[in-house]
């Protein structure tokens, strides 16, 4: 993987949830770093099928979109995407079988948390994750999407107006870097 996630000293976080107002002006003036986690299945045919739910808010609101959202202090691109997956999905996976596939800059005309139409910059880091067909099973979406759905790699690619743009490349990525489908990554 590129770069990497470094830890100089003992770092402990001390992150506290910001009042209201002090959070919609700090938006204003950052860019966010999310974690996010394509979410893949492997059919027996070996075709690659990625989990996306239909989002409740903004950013994306009504649009199918990658499981993800803000990292934390301290934590590494893959930290956060199990994290994000545990609370967005009800599953637990370990962080080492998070494989990172790239950054993407992302700029909403509209934000979760008021005023909506100041918008957010989102830097969506996003890494891979197999699932098992055990794990499958017990996904469990929060109210943050109306509806999940599977959807092959290839129904992305070949209907990519219906899509966004940053799914659409997560897709062409994900081809480059593990090809067609691969077993999942223990």
């Amino acid at each position: 993987m590129p770069g990497g996630h470094f830890v100089t000293g003992p770092f402990q976080s001390h992150a506290k949830r910001l009042p209201d107002d002090i959070w919609f002006l700090v938006q204003d003036s950052i860019v966010i770093s999310c974690a996010d986690a394509l979410v893949i299945q492997v059919s027996p045919q070996a075709e690659a099928f990625i989990l996306l739910g239909k989002r409740t808010y903004e950013p994306a609101k009504g649009l199918w979109w990658c499981i993800g959202g803000r990292k934390n202090p301290g934590e590494s691109h893959e930290e956060g995407a199990a994290r994000n997956v545990k609370r967005e999905l009800g599953i637990t996976i370990d962080p080492l079988r998070f494989k990172f596939l790239g950054s993407y800059s992302l700029v909403w005309a509209k934000r979760r948390h008021g005023p909506q139409e100041h918008g957010v910059h989102d830097d969506s880091n996003v890494s891979v994750v197999f699932l098992t067909d055990g794990e499958k099973g017990r996904i469990t979406p929060n109210k943050e999407y109306s509806e999940v759905r599977w959807f092959s790699i290839q129904e992305i690619l070949g209907q990519s107006s219906e899509f966004h743009p940053a799914i659409v490349k997560m897709c062409q990525d994900f081809l480059e870097k593990f090809g067609p489908a691969r077993p999942p990554i223990r």
